[in-house]
């Protein structure tokens, strides 16, 4: 027993010595804090690549991460991860042979799998002591906030679209993820979820999603008449903005962990456009929806009308 209390001595020396230039922030036992936490990332892309790959820097002692997707050579333009040598790779695959390059203190584990699917995200949430959200669609993100909810854990939403970067922390209970579709949908599941398995509802939430993402578009003026006309699918960005969206994620999430300053917590939250380097408070965001939810079933040209007016 003895002679294993020095191993873990030296190992927990070396692992102090190499994370020597953070202690400072938060001092070794908030270190330890971080070697001792599990955090869990949904998706890959732009933020959940860089956030991933923060976290293995920070020495966090166990991160687990899902994608369903692989490389293509869009990736390349702003994933951390992508290379032209991993085009059609998965990104699972790759985010892990990455990150066990820059860390030998984490363990690291992903899978491929539809964040849509409850099992899914109870599979990417176990164990974990908080769930880093990276996906670019409602029904995924509803069923990794329900997930962190019921396993009662913090939910890092970040985001970028455009020029513009958005971050809040859900926690469960009165400010959990729920709550952010509560007066928006048509039929609920009893835990007060939308029930996005009746249709409907599911068409509700996919209007209103759009209807944000026109609210905080960074777009430029012919992206986002393809987004309305064409592709609502799509998301346009670039690493800084959305490398600024992830930076904001991961420092609550370091601060939650070692207890450190203090999140933002819905319903505040982060919103910046860095084009014209100004925060959105939150009237300015919520006279941007109701002007274009007055107008969203009225064609292109109204809804683009009414955002040239805001601009």
């Amino acid at each position: 027993m003895k002679g294993q209390g020095a191993i873990a001595d030296m190992i927990n020396d070396e692992y102090i010595s190499a994370m020597e230039r953070q202690l400072g922030l938060w001092g070794k036992e908030g270190q330890m804090r971080l070697r001792g936490a599990r955090v869990a990332i949904a998706g890959l892309g732009g933020i959940g690549a860089a956030s991933a790959l923060m976290l293995a820097k920070a020495g966090v002692g166990s991160i687990r991460v899902c994608d369903w997707d692989h490389y293509d050579s869009a990736n390349i333009v702003g994933q951390e991860f992508a290379t032209h040598d991993d085009i059609g790779r998965p990104k699972v695959e790759v985010a892990l042979e990455v990150m066990n390059k820059h860390t030998k203190h984490s363990v690291l584990e992903g899978f491929q799998a539809d964040l849509k699917l409850e099992e899914e995200c109870k599979r990417l949430i176990a164990d974990a002591c908080i769930l880093v959200s990276a996906v670019d669609n409602a029904p995924a993100r509803i069923a990794l906030g329900r997930a962190a909810d019921k396993a009662g854990i913090p939910f890092v939403v970040s985001a970028n679209i455009g020029w513009t970067a958005t971050h809040t922390v859900y926690f469960p209970g009165n400010n959990s993820y729920k709550q952010a579709w509560n007066a928006q949908c048509l039929k609920y599941l009893e835990d007060g979820y939308p029930d996005m398995d009746d249709p409907e509802t599911a068409s509700a939430i996919k209007e209103e999603w759009d209807i944000w993402v026109a609210v905080f578009s960074g777009f430029a003026p012919a992206a986002m008449r393809q987004f309305i006309e064409k592709d609502s699918g799509s998301y346009w960005y670039a690493p800084p903005p959305a490398y600024f969206a992830a930076s904001l994620g991961i420092n609550d999430v370091l601060k939650i962990i070692t207890g450190s300053g203090e999140p933002v917590i819905y319903p505040k939250g982060i919103f910046y456009n860095l084009i014209s380097n100004k925060y959105w408070e939150w009237n300015i965001l919520i006279k941007r929806y109701n002007a274009l939810r007055q107008v969203w079933s009225k064609g292109p040209e109204a809804i683009l009308s009414v955002m040239r007016e805001m601009n």
